[in-house]
């Protein structure tokens, strides 16, 4: 949900280690994304974790 509503608000992508096991599992089942992201305020490449298709559709589904 977080990756979701950063993209929404043109935030700076989720990226880092913490809750590292839950990103795990929502990428195996294709809900997130890991993909390599230039930081807009330090200009670093980060891993960075975007929401897909699929997982957008899910968070739409659940908040029905």
């Amino acid at each position: 949900m977080d990756c979701h509503e950063r993209e929404l608000l043109g935030l700076e992508p989720c990226a880092g280690t913490a809750k590292t096991q839950n990103k795990k599992l929502l990428i195996a089942r294709g809900l997130l994304e890991p993909k390599m992201h230039i930081n807009k305020s330090t200009g670093k490449i980060i891993m960075a974790y975007f929401i897909t298709a699929a997982g957008k559709e899910y968070l739409n589904y659940i908040n029905q």
